[in-house]
């Protein structure tokens, strides 16, 4: 693989159900915002794009300055998607809407620690992967994530309905707090609904990433209450899910908390005891998986099928507002239904671009134009990631991706150009989704993405049209 300094920036709008929403993810501050309205005051970027850092002398001032405007701009990205060629080609979309394929990390391994603890033996059960180089730590877990081991129990015929049951196991884990967790579930005789009994996360403070937990911390071995299911036929699964960022692939190691080293979820010395004494135990040394089950999702389901496409302003893609109040014509990529032209329940879109060299640039700018239909009460949103990686393969990679500012946007019916400075290194993305049943008039679509140099500080800018509100301070969101 080749190894550069790259930067891919993902556009994406989506649309999907409040359940999602409550997945999307931010490290701090999870927060809904307005969309940014025109504000020079704080505006570094009138007409920015991406910035390589070659125009070092250039003030805020004098680039928010109609009248020189960036005349001596080196435009190191430039796509208004016109025609096919050049920076208009490969960009890449995506569906992530309804179940997406889901390989399993449940596996056996060595665990850590295996000398500190001779108790674990030389195998136990690991959620976990190692070994790629797109990752910033080399082994752990990936956002994304939900992965399940499970198996099935006669406990009908080691126990009646009036015995003390308990289930055990030891355990080792390193989990964002309170956005990532393993849960344990459980379900019992002709019932499909699993119950969750017990659930973990790295102890810590809000905002705060949390301490993980070794074999021998006080989560290190837990003892759990079954005799509830005394005398039924039960299975039991562990569960761990990961949102969308802070994980071993995209965060580097912070010791002493440690918080994804060797993440997420490891686990060894199952027993069943019944009245305190044992009737079932698997300590994990003997080959196979001793009916465990592990199995990974390779096929997507419930999806939309709403990506982004290309289109002619106009013809194939359309405000739906009358007048219509939108200047900009030409081609643009619009995430909607090609059909009713407007987005729809649980929609969930991506529009991914190429890799693009930002080998030694110290600060990015970013420009875009885009339409913006998603009212803060349709509780359609939309947001903007942006991944980088030295190798060009991994700049494209969901798990390298990060949102330059916590939280999501909303607002609108507006269009116009936007602009924003990153640091390089910084990961941004846009996107938009919503609450099934609630609707906007709805149309997400973007026009043109272009990058140049620049060396000041943060900020961002808007100019077009349209209307939007801007507290003081960002609302606490479900994000």
């Amino acid at each position: 693989m080749r190894r550069t300094s790259t930067l891919s920036v993902l556009v994406a709008f989506a649309v999907c159900a409040a359940a999602i929403v409550a997945h999307a993810r931010g490290p701090v501050d999870r927060t809904i915002r307005p969309a940014p309205l025109p504000d020079h005051r704080t505006a570094t970027s009138w007409r920015g794009a991406l910035s390589d850092g070659a125009r070092t002398g250039v003030s805020a001032a004098t680039r928010d300055d109609p009248s020189t405007g960036f005349r001596d701009t080196l435009w190191i990205f430039d796509s208004d998607f016109e025609e096919h060629g050049g920076h208009n080609d490969y960009w890449v979309t995506h569906d992530m809407s309804g179940t997406l394929p889901n390989p399993n990390y449940w596996h056996k391994h060595l665990p850590f620690g295996a000398g500190a603890f001779p108790h674990l033996g030389l195998n136990s059960w690991w959620c976990g992967a190692a070994g790629n180089p797109c990752w910033m730590q080399p082994q752990g877990y990936g956002n994304r994530w939900t992965e399940c081991l499970e198996r099935h129990f006669e406990l009908a015929e080691w126990s009646t309905g009036s015995d003390a049951v308990t289930f055990e196991f030891d355990q080792r884990f390193a989990m964002e707090h309170n956005y990532d967790y393993g849960y344990v579930d459980v379900v019992s005789g002709p019932d499909t609904t699993w119950t969750t009994v017990a659930s973990y996360t790295n102890p810590g403070f809000y905002g705060d990433p949390g301490m993980s937990q070794d074999w021998d911390s006080f989560y290190g071995h837990q003892v759990l209450d079954m005799s509830a299911y005394a005398g039924s036929y039960v299975s039991v699964r562990f569960r761990f899910e990961s949102d969308e960022a802070y994980s071993s692939s995209d965060e580097p190691n912070n010791p002493p908390q440690n918080s994804c080293l060797n993440g997420a979820w490891e686990l060894d010395n199952f027993v069943w005891r019944v009245n305190g004494f044992p009737v079932w135990s698997d300590d994990c040394e003997d080959e196979g998986d001793n009916e465990w089950m592990h199995e990974s999702v390779l096929d997507p389901t419930g999806q939309t099928g709403v990506v982004f496409y290309r289109g002619l302003y106009g013809v194939d893609l359309h405000t739906h507002r009358d007048p219509d109040c939108w200047t900009h014509g030409g081609w643009m990529y619009g995430a909607v239904d090609p059909v009713s032209a407007m987005v729809v329940d649980a929609q969930d879109s991506w529009l991914v671009s190429p890799p693009i060299d930002i080998s030694g640039a110290p600060r990015l700018v970013g420009q875009w134009e885009m339409w913006v239909d998603c009212p803060r009460l349709s509780h359609d949103y939309y947001d903007l990631w942006l991944g980088t990686h030295d190798i060009d393969e991994c700049a494209q990679e969901w798990n390298v991706l990060r949102d330059e500012e916590e939280g999501v946007w909303y607002g609108g019916p507006m269009g116009g150009v936007w602009s924003d400075d990153w640091e390089s290194g910084a990961m941004i993305g846009m996107r938009s989704w919503g609450r099934t049943g609630s609707r906007s008039r709805g149309t997400c679509g973007t026009r043109r993405i272009r990058t140049h140099p620049s060396s000041t500080t943060p900020g961002s800018s808007w100019t077009g049209n349209g209307s939007a509100s801007r507290p003081a301070n960002p609302r606490p969101g479900g994000r």
